[in-house]
Protein backbone atom coordinates (compact mmCIF):
# COMPACT_ATOMS: atom_id res chain seq x y z
CA UNK A 1 0.00 0.00 0.00
CA UNK A 2 1.58 3.62 -0.93
CA UNK A 3 1.39 6.70 1.13
CA UNK A 4 -1.23 8.10 -0.50
CA UNK A 5 -3.48 5.22 -0.48
CA UNK A 6 -2.75 5.32 3.39
CA UNK A 7 -3.46 8.70 3.90
CA UNK A 8 -6.52 8.15 2.34
CA UNK A 9 -7.49 5.09 4.55
CA UNK A 10 -6.63 7.62 7.39
CA UNK A 11 -9.34 10.42 6.24
CA UNK A 12 -11.39 7.56 6.45
CA UNK A 13 -10.97 7.16 9.75
CA UNK A 14 -10.87 10.53 10.91
CA UNK A 15 -14.62 10.93 9.24
CA UNK A 16 -15.77 7.97 10.92
CA UNK A 17 -14.39 8.78 14.27
CA UNK A 18 -16.36 12.76 13.05
CA UNK A 19 -19.64 10.48 12.74
CA UNK A 20 -19.46 7.37 15.00
CA UNK A 21 -21.32 8.77 17.90
CA UNK A 22 -24.47 8.46 15.75
CA UNK A 23 -27.38 10.66 15.31
CA UNK A 24 -27.05 13.44 17.56
CA UNK A 25 -30.07 14.43 19.96
CA UNK A 26 -32.45 17.87 20.01
CA UNK A 27 -33.04 19.05 22.87
CA UNK A 28 -36.73 17.96 23.69
CA UNK A 29 -36.48 19.85 26.79
CA UNK A 30 -36.03 23.38 27.33
CA UNK A 31 -33.94 22.78 30.32
CA UNK A 32 -31.90 20.03 28.94
CA UNK A 33 -28.99 21.67 29.71
CA UNK A 34 -29.25 20.99 33.15
CA UNK A 35 -28.43 17.60 32.36
CA UNK A 36 -26.50 17.87 28.80
CA UNK A 37 -23.86 20.61 29.83
CA UNK A 38 -22.83 18.72 32.92
CA UNK A 39 -22.37 15.46 31.12
CA UNK A 40 -19.98 17.31 28.00
CA UNK A 41 -17.48 18.53 31.09
CA UNK A 42 -17.78 14.73 32.13
CA UNK A 43 -16.29 13.50 28.45
CA UNK A 44 -13.97 15.88 28.11
CA UNK A 45 -12.01 15.08 31.31
CA UNK A 46 -12.51 11.77 30.65
CA UNK A 47 -10.52 12.12 27.47
CA UNK A 48 -7.77 13.38 29.50
CA UNK A 49 -7.59 10.29 30.71
CA UNK A 50 -8.24 7.70 28.04
CA UNK A 51 -6.64 10.42 25.42
CA UNK A 52 -9.71 8.11 23.40
CA UNK A 53 -10.96 10.31 20.65
CA UNK A 54 -14.35 8.63 21.54
CA UNK A 55 -14.97 10.79 24.07
CA UNK A 56 -14.62 13.85 22.30
CA UNK A 57 -16.97 12.59 19.70
CA UNK A 58 -19.38 11.52 22.87
CA UNK A 59 -18.84 15.18 23.87
CA UNK A 60 -19.32 16.61 20.45
CA UNK A 61 -23.02 14.73 20.36
CA UNK A 62 -23.65 16.05 23.63
CA UNK A 63 -23.25 19.87 22.68
CA UNK A 64 -25.68 19.57 19.95
CA UNK A 65 -28.81 18.37 22.40
CA UNK A 66 -27.88 21.30 24.49
CA UNK A 67 -30.19 23.47 21.94
CA UNK A 68 -31.88 22.58 19.04
CA UNK A 69 -31.78 26.50 17.40
CA UNK A 70 -35.65 27.16 18.55
CA UNK A 71 -37.07 30.05 20.39
CA UNK A 72 -40.65 29.49 20.29
CA UNK A 73 -42.25 29.34 23.48
CA UNK A 74 -38.94 29.16 25.16
CA UNK A 75 -37.96 32.17 27.30
CA UNK A 76 -34.02 30.46 28.36
CA UNK A 77 -33.03 29.89 24.46
CA UNK A 78 -30.47 32.84 25.24
CA UNK A 79 -29.24 30.78 28.61
CA UNK A 80 -29.42 27.51 25.91
CA UNK A 81 -27.61 29.23 23.28
CA UNK A 82 -24.85 30.61 25.28
CA UNK A 83 -23.94 27.07 26.95
CA UNK A 84 -23.33 25.73 23.54
CA UNK A 85 -21.05 28.22 22.30
CA UNK A 86 -18.74 27.61 25.50
CA UNK A 87 -18.94 23.71 25.26
CA UNK A 88 -17.93 24.32 21.28
CA UNK A 89 -15.17 26.58 22.54
CA UNK A 90 -14.03 23.91 25.29
CA UNK A 91 -14.39 20.95 23.02
CA UNK A 92 -11.55 23.06 20.59
CA UNK A 93 -9.80 24.12 22.91
CA UNK A 94 -9.07 20.38 24.26
CA UNK A 95 -8.54 19.02 20.83
CA UNK A 96 -5.68 22.04 20.17
CA UNK A 97 -4.12 21.34 23.01
CA UNK A 98 -3.80 17.79 22.34
CA UNK A 99 -1.99 18.49 18.89
CA UNK A 100 1.56 17.57 18.68
CA UNK A 101 2.61 20.91 16.44
CA UNK A 102 5.89 18.73 15.70
CA UNK A 103 3.60 16.03 14.58
CA UNK A 104 4.70 15.40 10.97
CA UNK A 105 1.68 13.76 8.50
CA UNK A 106 4.07 12.36 6.07
CA UNK A 107 6.10 10.43 8.75
CA UNK A 108 3.77 7.37 7.65
CA UNK A 109 4.30 4.72 9.92
CA UNK A 110 5.20 0.80 8.20
CA UNK A 111 2.79 -1.92 7.05
CA UNK A 112 5.53 -4.33 7.96
CA UNK A 113 8.26 -4.19 9.78
CA UNK A 114 11.52 -5.24 8.24
CA UNK A 115 14.04 -7.29 10.49
CA UNK A 116 17.14 -5.71 11.50
CA UNK A 117 20.16 -6.43 10.11
CA UNK A 118 21.11 -10.45 10.70
CA UNK A 119 18.12 -11.72 9.96
CA UNK A 120 17.34 -13.33 6.15
CA UNK A 121 13.35 -13.08 6.94
CA UNK A 122 11.05 -10.84 4.65
CA UNK A 123 9.30 -7.31 6.35
CA UNK A 124 6.13 -8.74 8.61
CA UNK A 125 7.27 -12.30 9.64
CA UNK A 126 6.38 -13.35 12.52
CA UNK A 127 9.06 -12.58 15.48
CA UNK A 128 8.85 -15.96 16.72
CA UNK A 129 10.39 -17.49 13.21
CA UNK A 130 14.04 -16.36 14.05
CA UNK A 131 16.54 -18.26 15.87
CA UNK A 132 18.82 -15.74 16.84
CA UNK A 133 17.35 -14.35 20.06
CA UNK A 134 19.04 -10.83 20.26
CA UNK A 135 18.36 -10.48 16.56
CA UNK A 136 14.21 -11.42 17.46
CA UNK A 137 14.80 -8.95 20.29
CA UNK A 138 15.81 -6.06 18.40
CA UNK A 139 12.90 -7.01 15.52
CA UNK A 140 9.89 -7.19 18.73
CA UNK A 141 11.82 -3.68 19.67
CA UNK A 142 11.14 -2.47 16.18
CA UNK A 143 7.36 -3.47 15.91
CA UNK A 144 6.49 -2.15 19.65
CA UNK A 145 8.02 1.24 18.58
CA UNK A 146 5.92 1.27 15.04
CA UNK A 147 2.71 0.07 16.52
CA UNK A 148 3.29 2.86 18.87
CA UNK A 149 4.17 5.31 16.15
CA UNK A 150 1.04 4.19 14.27
CA UNK A 151 -0.99 4.86 17.00
CA UNK A 152 -0.17 8.51 17.92
CA UNK A 153 -0.29 8.89 14.07
CA UNK A 154 -3.80 7.52 13.84
CA UNK A 155 -4.44 9.83 17.30
CA UNK A 156 -2.56 13.24 15.65
CA UNK A 157 -4.68 12.42 12.35
CA UNK A 158 -7.76 12.41 14.18
CA UNK A 159 -7.44 15.48 16.25
CA UNK A 160 -6.67 17.98 13.19
CA UNK A 161 -9.84 16.42 10.94
CA UNK A 162 -11.93 17.31 14.28
CA UNK A 163 -10.19 20.88 15.11
CA UNK A 164 -10.94 21.45 10.84
CA UNK A 165 -14.93 19.97 11.08
CA UNK A 166 -15.71 21.38 14.67
CA UNK A 167 -14.54 25.10 13.98
CA UNK A 168 -16.08 24.83 11.14
CA UNK A 169 -19.39 23.73 13.03
CA UNK A 170 -18.75 26.42 15.54
CA UNK A 171 -18.49 28.99 12.76
CA UNK A 172 -22.10 27.96 11.61
CA UNK A 173 -23.74 27.89 14.98
CA UNK A 174 -22.34 31.51 15.61
CA UNK A 175 -23.92 32.28 12.01
CA UNK A 176 -26.94 30.94 12.76
CA UNK A 177 -27.83 31.48 16.50
CA UNK A 178 -26.55 35.09 17.08
CA UNK A 179 -26.89 38.17 14.92
CA UNK A 180 -25.03 40.93 13.79
CA UNK A 181 -25.87 43.25 17.01
CA UNK A 182 -22.94 44.39 19.13
CA UNK A 183 -24.40 43.14 22.42
CA UNK A 184 -24.15 39.41 20.39
CA UNK A 185 -20.93 40.19 19.00
CA UNK A 186 -19.36 41.14 22.21
CA UNK A 187 -20.64 38.18 24.11
CA UNK A 188 -19.37 35.49 21.34
CA UNK A 189 -15.86 37.43 21.47
CA UNK A 190 -16.03 37.58 25.40
CA UNK A 191 -16.75 33.58 24.97
CA UNK A 192 -13.61 33.43 22.59
CA UNK A 193 -11.10 35.14 24.65
CA UNK A 194 -12.36 33.45 27.98
CA UNK A 195 -12.47 29.30 26.67
CA UNK A 196 -10.14 29.50 23.39
CA UNK A 197 -6.42 29.77 24.13
CA UNK A 198 -5.37 29.70 20.08
CA UNK A 199 -5.71 33.13 19.06
CA UNK A 200 -5.23 32.02 15.94
CA UNK A 201 -8.66 30.40 16.21
CA UNK A 202 -10.17 32.83 18.08
CA UNK A 203 -9.35 35.44 15.13
CA UNK A 204 -10.51 32.83 12.31
CA UNK A 205 -14.03 32.21 13.73
CA UNK A 206 -14.13 36.05 14.42
CA UNK A 207 -13.76 36.60 10.97
CA UNK A 208 -15.75 33.92 9.35
CA UNK A 209 -18.62 34.97 11.40
CA UNK A 210 -18.91 38.36 10.73
CA UNK A 211 -16.20 39.11 8.05
CA UNK A 212 -17.39 42.82 7.05
CA UNK A 213 -16.95 43.46 11.14
CA UNK A 214 -13.70 41.59 11.10
CA UNK A 215 -11.79 42.96 8.19
CA UNK A 216 -8.61 43.41 10.27
CA UNK A 217 -8.71 39.85 11.79
CA UNK A 218 -9.15 38.53 8.45
CA UNK A 219 -5.89 39.91 7.17
CA UNK A 220 -4.22 39.31 10.55
CA UNK A 221 -5.33 35.30 10.05
CA UNK A 222 -3.06 35.13 6.65
CA UNK A 223 -6.27 34.78 4.94
CA UNK A 224 -5.10 38.22 2.41
CA UNK A 225 -4.76 37.76 -0.68
CA UNK A 226 -6.74 33.94 -0.45
CA UNK A 227 -10.66 35.72 -1.46
CA UNK A 228 -9.28 35.95 -5.21
CA UNK A 229 -9.06 32.14 -5.55
CA UNK A 230 -11.53 30.24 -2.74
CA UNK A 231 -14.17 33.25 -2.98
CA UNK A 232 -16.39 31.21 -4.97
CA UNK A 233 -15.96 28.11 -2.79
CA UNK A 234 -16.32 30.40 0.25
CA UNK A 235 -19.51 31.41 -0.74
CA UNK A 236 -21.38 28.17 -1.96
CA UNK A 237 -21.85 26.80 1.25
CA UNK A 238 -24.35 29.45 2.60
CA UNK A 239 -26.15 29.34 -0.38
CA UNK A 240 -26.24 25.38 -0.39
CA UNK A 241 -27.19 25.93 3.30
CA UNK A 242 -30.42 28.40 1.86
CA UNK A 243 -31.49 25.66 -0.41
CA UNK A 244 -33.57 23.77 2.34
CA UNK A 245 -33.65 24.44 6.08
CA UNK A 246 -35.17 21.39 7.18
CA UNK A 247 -38.77 21.96 8.05
CA UNK A 248 -41.16 19.78 6.17
CA UNK A 249 -44.19 20.78 7.79
CA UNK A 250 -46.76 22.47 5.02
CA UNK A 251 -44.28 22.18 2.69
CA UNK A 252 -45.16 19.95 -0.33
CA UNK A 253 -41.84 19.73 -2.10
CA UNK A 254 -39.59 19.38 1.07
CA UNK A 255 -38.28 16.05 -0.69
CA UNK A 256 -37.21 17.63 -3.86
CA UNK A 257 -35.56 20.77 -2.21
CA UNK A 258 -33.56 17.74 0.38
CA UNK A 259 -32.39 15.94 -2.61
CA UNK A 260 -31.49 19.34 -4.26
CA UNK A 261 -29.25 20.08 -1.28
CA UNK A 262 -27.66 16.80 -1.35
CA UNK A 263 -26.56 16.59 -5.01
CA UNK A 264 -25.56 20.71 -4.14
CA UNK A 265 -23.56 19.28 -1.44
CA UNK A 266 -21.95 16.43 -3.43
CA UNK A 267 -21.16 18.86 -6.74
CA UNK A 268 -18.80 21.68 -4.05
CA UNK A 269 -16.94 18.52 -2.50
CA UNK A 270 -16.33 17.18 -5.70
CA UNK A 271 -15.26 20.69 -7.16
CA UNK A 272 -12.93 20.97 -4.33
CA UNK A 273 -11.65 17.41 -4.16
CA UNK A 274 -10.67 17.99 -8.35
CA UNK A 275 -8.59 21.36 -6.95
CA UNK A 276 -6.20 19.75 -4.45
CA UNK A 277 -2.85 18.92 -5.76
CA UNK A 278 -1.91 15.32 -4.46
CA UNK A 279 1.40 16.37 -4.78
CA UNK A 280 1.43 19.12 -2.14
CA UNK A 281 3.51 18.73 0.64
CA UNK A 282 2.05 20.32 3.83
CA UNK A 283 5.50 20.71 5.39
CA UNK A 284 6.80 23.02 2.52
CA UNK A 285 6.77 25.83 4.15
CA UNK A 286 7.25 29.00 2.27
CA UNK A 287 10.28 31.42 3.51
CA UNK A 288 9.16 34.44 5.79
CA UNK A 289 11.65 36.48 4.56
CA UNK A 290 13.83 35.40 1.60
CA UNK A 291 17.51 35.26 1.54
CA UNK A 292 19.14 37.01 -1.10
CA UNK A 293 21.83 34.79 -3.23
CA UNK A 294 25.07 34.15 -2.92
CA UNK A 295 27.11 37.71 -3.56
CA UNK A 296 25.19 39.39 -1.46
CA UNK A 297 26.05 40.57 2.35
CA UNK A 298 22.56 41.97 2.94
CA UNK A 299 20.29 39.93 5.35
CA UNK A 300 17.34 37.90 4.66
CA UNK A 301 13.93 39.85 3.92
CA UNK A 302 16.08 43.03 2.46
CA UNK A 303 14.19 45.57 -0.01
CA UNK A 304 15.74 44.56 -3.85
CA UNK A 305 16.21 48.43 -4.13
CA UNK A 306 19.09 47.90 -1.21
CA UNK A 307 20.97 45.50 -3.56
CA UNK A 308 23.87 47.48 -5.43
CA UNK A 309 24.90 44.38 -8.35
CA UNK A 310 22.23 44.46 -10.62
CA UNK A 311 22.77 40.58 -11.48
CA UNK A 312 22.54 39.79 -7.88
CA UNK A 313 19.42 42.03 -7.48
CA UNK A 314 17.86 40.55 -10.20
CA UNK A 315 18.00 37.06 -8.81
CA UNK A 316 17.03 37.85 -5.91
CA UNK A 317 13.86 39.21 -7.26
CA UNK A 318 13.20 36.14 -9.33
CA UNK A 319 13.70 34.12 -5.83
CA UNK A 320 10.79 36.31 -3.87
CA UNK A 321 8.50 36.25 -6.69
CA UNK A 322 8.64 32.55 -6.57
CA UNK A 323 8.51 32.52 -3.01
CA UNK A 324 5.31 34.81 -3.43
CA UNK A 325 4.00 32.14 -5.51
CA UNK A 326 4.81 29.33 -3.33
CA UNK A 327 3.11 30.65 -1.03
CA UNK A 328 -0.06 31.71 -2.27
CA UNK A 329 -0.05 27.81 -3.23
CA UNK A 330 0.34 26.68 -0.46
CA UNK A 331 -2.62 29.19 1.47
CA UNK A 332 -4.70 27.76 -1.32
CA UNK A 333 -3.89 24.03 -1.07
CA UNK A 334 -4.27 24.45 2.79
CA UNK A 335 -7.48 25.49 2.55
CA UNK A 336 -8.86 23.68 -0.34
CA UNK A 337 -8.02 20.57 2.08
CA UNK A 338 -9.34 22.24 5.39
CA UNK A 339 -12.56 22.46 3.24
CA UNK A 340 -12.62 18.75 2.52
CA UNK A 341 -12.24 17.73 5.71
CA UNK A 342 -15.21 20.15 7.10
CA UNK A 343 -17.65 19.57 3.94
CA UNK A 344 -17.88 16.26 3.91
CA UNK A 345 -18.63 16.16 7.96
CA UNK A 346 -21.07 18.96 7.01
CA UNK A 347 -22.38 16.89 4.09
CA UNK A 348 -22.62 13.38 6.25
CA UNK A 349 -24.35 15.60 9.53
CA UNK A 350 -26.47 16.92 6.44
CA UNK A 351 -27.29 13.58 5.14
CA UNK A 352 -28.15 11.82 8.93
CA UNK A 353 -30.69 14.44 9.82
CA UNK A 354 -32.35 14.81 6.48
CA UNK A 355 -32.64 10.89 5.62
CA UNK A 356 -34.07 8.70 7.00
CA UNK A 357 -32.88 4.98 7.33
CA UNK A 358 -35.38 3.19 4.98
CA UNK A 359 -34.54 1.59 1.60
CA UNK A 360 -35.58 4.32 -0.74
CA UNK A 361 -33.78 6.95 1.01
CA UNK A 362 -30.84 4.75 1.49
CA UNK A 363 -30.54 4.10 -2.07
CA UNK A 364 -31.75 8.07 -3.05
CA UNK A 365 -28.25 9.01 -1.50
CA UNK A 366 -26.05 6.26 -2.50
CA UNK A 367 -26.87 7.11 -6.42
CA UNK A 368 -26.74 10.69 -5.97
CA UNK A 369 -23.23 9.89 -4.24
CA UNK A 370 -21.74 8.21 -6.67
CA UNK A 371 -22.78 10.22 -9.49
CA UNK A 372 -21.78 13.14 -7.80
CA UNK A 373 -18.50 12.17 -6.71
CA UNK A 374 -15.43 11.12 -8.59
CA UNK A 375 -13.16 10.46 -6.09
CA UNK A 376 -14.14 6.56 -4.92
CA UNK A 377 -12.39 6.80 -1.17
CA UNK A 378 -14.75 10.02 -0.69
CA UNK A 379 -17.82 8.04 -2.19
CA UNK A 380 -16.86 5.22 0.64
CA UNK A 381 -15.72 7.67 3.53
CA UNK A 382 -20.12 9.35 3.30
CA UNK A 383 -21.79 6.09 2.66
CA UNK A 384 -19.81 4.58 5.49
CA UNK A 385 -20.62 7.02 8.05
CA UNK A 386 -24.06 7.36 7.37
CA UNK A 387 -24.53 3.42 7.50
CA UNK A 388 -22.34 3.07 10.75
CA UNK A 389 -24.67 5.97 12.31
CA UNK A 390 -27.60 3.70 11.52
CA UNK A 391 -26.84 0.26 13.00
Amino acid sequence: MNIQKLLALGFLMGILCLVSGGQSATASDPLSTRRTGPQVDTHLVAFDTTRDTVDLQKASDRIRAIWDGQTAGMENWRLLRSEQLVAWLKLLDRVEKSIDPAFDPNAVPQINVAPPPGASEPAGVDPASIKDPKVRAEYEVLIKKNKEKAENYRFQKSLRDMKVAWTHECIIFVKNSFSDKKEDRDEVEKALQEHLSNPETRTAILAAAWPKHNQGQKEAAGMEGLDLKIADLEKAPDRIRAIWDGQTAGMENWRLLRSEQLVAWLKLLDRVEKSIDPAFDPNAVPQINVAPPPGASEPAGVDPASIKDPKVRAEYEVLIKKNKEKAENYRFQKSLRDMKVAWTHECIIFVKNSFSDKKEDRDEVEKATKEGLSNPETKTAILTAVAASTR
